[in-house]
């Protein structure tokens, strides 16, 4: 009977449900698991990293975080999202969601009152979707409806107690989240506002960038039209028309005719003109004696003719001058 006893308490110790074998290979198969969960965010950690050091662009950086985080969470969609300039509506500025129904994508908005995320965004707090129930905006129940989410979660990204915006994952399995994944991801949250803020300081600085150098550009024209014209001195819209017409004829080859009273200038502008063209190294004749030159022309009849062809200079040969042959090629008497 005792020996009956003792070996029933033998049978029992070891029996399959509780065999040290079994045991350790449950546990073995935990840890691996663990271990497996753990690689993935490190490895999560260190593509975020890459993409911080390797993308400035907002858009091209937050795109790679977003396919990083859904490739190592397991999920289906990941998402970044960003407040307009008067913080009333959160706009989708990122999206990885490579089977999506075509409901949610890139600059989709929604608006901050009344919504799950504009909550977040709001109070700082994550939301977690267990649940298509726990969604009751109507923005929300439309697009868990539409890609067929049963799980997901909302994190605010703040970075130096300021909220950036949110980044949203989704799944179409249930309960595919657990509390350690959102606590994971809480903090990797952190990392994420980090790069949107240097991202978004970065894309700040190229347009003041931009916006100076047009400046810049504007202010030398501006310098160069008031200063640059040895002799001539004014302010008057008048003038700084007359100013701009020469800086834009002087770069062709076209014929140019300056009319004016006696001591108006003329011979100023032409100067000017011939100093910006690429006869500038050539040698301008600034007066000729017609009468002399020319006696065949100089005459009334050709004079009267102006009007209706003013470019009669152009028939002119003075084939004995070497101060006409030296002007270069501009059909004008003037340069």
């Amino acid at each position: 009977m005792g020996r009956a006893r003792i070996l029933s308490m033998v049978e029992f110790k070891m029996s399959p449900s509780q065999s040290p074998a079994k045991t350790s290979t449950t546990q073995h198969s935990k840890g691996i698991q663990e271990l497996g969960h753990e690689k993935d965010r490190l490895k999560l950690l260190l593509d975020m990293t890459n993409n911080l050091v390797s993308n400035l662009e907002p858009r091209d950086l937050l795109r790679a975080i977003s396919a990083s985080i859904r490739q190592d969470m397991h999920c289906d969609v990941v998402g970044v999202w960003l407040p307009d300039a008067e913080g009333l509506q959160l706009r989708q500025l990122a999206q990885d969601f490579p089977e999506s129904n075509g409901f949610s994508k890139e600059d989709v908005l929604q608006p901050v009152e009344d919504t799950e995320l504009g909550d977040v965004f709001k109070t700082g707090k994550p939301f977690v979707l267990r649940t298509q129930a726990d969604v009751t905006s109507e923005f929300g129940i439309s697009a868990i409806r539409a890609e067929s989410l049963l799980s997901g979660f909302a994190l605010p990204l703040i970075s130096r107690n300021r909220t950036l915006g949110v980044l949203t994952l989704g799944s179409r399995i249930e309960n595919s989240f657990s509390p350690e994944d959102v606590d994971f991801l809480m903090r990797a949250a952190g990392q994420v506002a980090i790069a949107i803020e240097n991202a978004l300081a970065y894309r700040e600085i190229a347009e003041l960038k931009d916006k100076l150098a047009h400046e810049k550009l504007y202010l030398e024209e501006e310098i160069r039209t008031a200063a640059d014209f040895e002799g001539i001195v004014g302010q008057s819209s008048a003038l700084r028309q007359v100013l701009q017409l020469v800086e834009t004829v002087a770069t062709s080859d076209s014929t140019v005719l300056l009319l004016g009273e006696t001591g108006t200038g003329k011979e100023l502008i032409a100067q000017a003109i011939h100093d910006r063209s690429r006869r500038k190294e050539r040698t301008l004749i600034k007066r000729l004696n017609w009468p002399i030159k020319a006696p065949c022309f100089w005459t009334k009849s050709v004079i009267s003719h102006w009007n209706s062809n003013p470019n009669f200079c152009a028939f002119c040969r003075m084939e004995n001058s070497s101060a006409w042959e030296a002007r270069g090629p501009r059909k004008s008497i003037f340069d």
